[in-house]
């Protein structure tokens, strides 16, 4: 979701001027800085709002008893909390707070980066020839640094007592693990985590395709929100088995500030794997565009940054 002529599909255009239009030329036309550096700066931003709001709620509603890597689905007492207003922050209040802050950064920063918010739609893009592969590496790594830095906030502002921090001072903040206490394996989470993925990406190509746009005029206005729903539907289910992931970027902020690198690899491949077939499969099976289209654009890629 990417600023310029041939991936302005990518953007979600809510109350921007027409993708492909001469005000889409003059901002690319204007140079590295607007085109490049700044929608950089917004994913960085964006992303580190993600994470403070999301694993802050996660932290702060659990009062310190968030140590389990899958926030603690696997108790008896976690589970049987009820409703919103639980003692601890239940599997619905997780999934709505991280629902709702994508639709709201969505909303905010799709005209501005394209709001990927999460490496593994920005690899998808990039696969599928939307964005070039220069800014899709410059947005993973503004998506990381981001994370850390929304995490590392989290962990600056929690209390430093018993049962907030474990024994290596590292906040216990929800980190993403296999929850093999409750049975699951690499290999089932791996498989949820792709399929959690998809859903997100499905959504993402629903709302960026052009076709879909032009035969209904409410796509645009909802996209953002559709959006936040798919992260919270995934949610809803993975919780109990890895924390959900569903972008590399959360796992690796939470990581890196919990010093917890369990079953990395996971949460890398499954995601960015599930995003990408998806990509393919909206493009080249569903997409009223000819297919010959889309194979062309392919080969010839985005232009400009």
């Amino acid at each position: 979701m990417a600023k310029t002529i041939d991936d302005s599909e990518a953007q979600l255009a809510t109350a921007t001027p027409t993708p492909g239009g001469e005000d889409a030329k003059e901002v690319r036309d204007s140079g590295i800085i607007e085109d490049l550096l700044r929608p950089c700066l917004v994913e960085f931003v964006a992303t580190a709002l993600f994470l403070f709001f999301t694993l802050g709620h996660v932290v702060m509603c659990t009062g310190g008893k968030a140590a389990n890597p899958a926030y603690a689905v696997n108790t008896t007492e976690y589970l049987t909390q009820p409703g919103l207003t639980a003692e601890f922050a239940t599997v619905q209040s997780i999934a709505l707070s991280f629902g709702f802050s994508i639709f709201v950064l969505v909303y905010s920063c799709a005209h501005l980066s394209g709001a990927n918010i999460n490496p593994a739609v920005t690899c998808a893009l990039a696969a599928t020839r939307r964005i070039s592969l220069t800014k899709a590496a410059l947005y993973i790594i503004s998506q990381c640094l981001g994370a850390c830095v929304g995490c590392g906030l989290v962990a600056a502002i929690a209390p430093s007592g018993d049962g907030w921090k474990d024994t290596d001072g590292n906040l216990m903040i929800g980190w993403n693990a296999v929850n093999s206490g409750a049975g699951f394996t690499q290999g089932g989470a791996l498989l949820a985590e792709m399929i959690g993925t998809s859903i997100l990406m499905f959504t993402v190509m629903a709302a960026i395709d052009a076709n879909q746009q032009k035969a209904a005029e409410h796509i645009n206005v909802l996209a953002p929100f559709s959006i936040g729903v798919s992260v919270f539907l995934a949610h809803l289910v993975l919780i109990p088995i890895t924390g959900c992931s569903i972008n590399p970027a959360r796992t690796f902020g939470a990581a890196v500030v919990t010093g917890h690198f369990d079953h990395h690899w996971v949460f890398w491949l499954a995601p960015m794997l599930g995003a990408t077939l998806m990509a393919f499969f909206y493009d080249l099976l569903l997409d009223e565009s000819p297919d010959k289209a889309n194979c062309n654009k392919y080969m010839v890629g985005p232009t400009g940054w």
